[in-house]
């Protein structure tokens, strides 16, 4: 059983979505560099573009996953305070810790895979790409407790 209100900061659920993007997609992202950085040996101006990819580029591509993911209505269940209960059949009722918002219940079938870091359960919702509910592993009772829940979305 999870235990009590949490939530996650919103700084945290992006470096997951961060994370699992640039697994995904480093090679687009750095090849176009390294490829200008080589060609700075002929002109210099290869150079500048190399520093405006990383400087310029690499932020904006940052800005478009928190736009694009991090501010959608499934990753504020992540950072909202709330209490997760798991029913028998594997669906979720997420009860938020503010009163104006309604329970969310969320089916089994809109869970499409779940993973484990160090500090936190991910369970990746069908809903879109990169799309997590984050629940850090300290809200359950041991790891076995834990295993029995993500075992639940296998």
């Amino acid at each position: 059983m999870v235990e009590g209100f949490f939530k996650i900061s919103p700084a945290a659920y992006l470096k997951i979505v961060a994370k699992a993007f640039l697994a995904d997609w480093w090679p687009l992202m750095v090849l176009p560099v390294l490829v200008c950085a080589s060609l700075a040996v002929v002109s210099v101006n290869f150079l500048i573009v190399a520093l405006m990819l990383v400087f310029v580029a690499a932020p904006m591509a940052m800005a478009m996953l928190y736009i694009n993911y991090v501010l959608s209505l499934e990753a504020s269940w992540s950072v909202a305070d709330k209490s997760v209960a798991q029913r028998p059949n594997g669906d979720m009722l997420l009860t938020f810790a503010d009163e104006r918002r309604r329970p969310r219940l969320v089916a089994r079938s809109e869970v499409a895979g779940v993973t484990a870091d160090a500090q936190s359960l991910l369970l990746r919702l069908g809903v879109r790409r990169y799309t997590y509910l984050v629940i850090p592993l300290a809200q359950f009772d041991s790891e076995a407790e834990a295993a029995r829940f993500a075992k639940a979305y296998e």
